[in-house]
């Protein structure tokens, strides 16, 4: 890790593989849509084991599948105590973190199938200062794809509908002047079918991308991702 850059963990909330992306239900039958989310996490762990930046990855989750997934893919585990969803489980890898002396979280979340290394690294390159915020907005639907914190709980997290205006406004009130990231990996996330269907016109070498690649041949004439397909 460079040394201007303070220690960075990930935390990385995900919920049980069988229970994701409902809302791409139209568009994907549950079996696809839980290869998907799988596919996705593994892309995003690659990332960010290839980023020069970042020290660990910490999946916080409370399924024992996705957790035997995550220590296969390097990653630590955090057990989700409350189960209360995104904002909750973040803010309990940020007291965890805080309380191991950590300097620096950046919390994002498993379905960015586009993400590289070096889009973690751009991101993390823009945090200065021991009390510092950088957010990542996502391109599509006002949500918040990326908070790096320093320290880890200087920050009060509001994932969910337009979290990225929350997010701006809670940094207001603490203070904090956040830095904006453009990284190109960081815009796409995968909730709904448009999304789909952005990811797969963008073409990558990624775990998902193949994945959905072989769900359409093998579907094909099933309609899978409806008018996808």
């Amino acid at each position: 890790m460079p040394d201007d850059l303070p220690d960075i963990w990930a935390a990385i909330p995900v919920k049980a593989f069988g229970a994701a992306k409902s809302r791409l239900s139209p568009a994907l039958p549950a079996s696809v849509r839980e290869g998907l989310a799988r596919a996705m996490l593994s892309d995003v762990l690659a990332a960010l084991r290839a980023s020069v930046r970042v020290r660990r990855s910490v999946v916080i989750t409370a399924d024992e599948q996705v957790a035997d997934v995550a220590r296969a893919l390097v990653a630590d585990v955090l057990h989700d105590q409350s189960c209360a969803g995104q904002t909750a489980a973040v803010a309990q890898a940020a007291a965890d973190f805080q309380a191991k002396g950590i300097a620096a979280m950046l919390t994002l979340p498993g379905d960015l199938p586009l993400l590289r290394a070096a889009d973690v690294d751009a991101l993390c390159a823009l945090l200065r200062g021991p009390r510092a915020l950088v957010l990542a907005p996502a391109g599509n639907d006002g949500g918040t794809n990326a908070v790096l914190c320093a320290p880890p709980s200087c920050m009060r997290f509001h994932f969910g509908d337009d979290s990225y205006a929350r997010h701006l406004r809670a940094a207001s009130e603490l203070g904090l002047i956040p830095v904006i990231s453009d990284a190109a990996g960081f815009r796409l996330d995968i909730d709904r079918p448009a999304d789909l269907e952005a990811f797969l016109a963008a073409g990558s070498s990624t775990h998902a991308h193949a994945f959905l690649c072989e769900q359409l041949t093998t579907h094909a004439s099933g309609g899978l991702l409806g008018t996808m397909a």
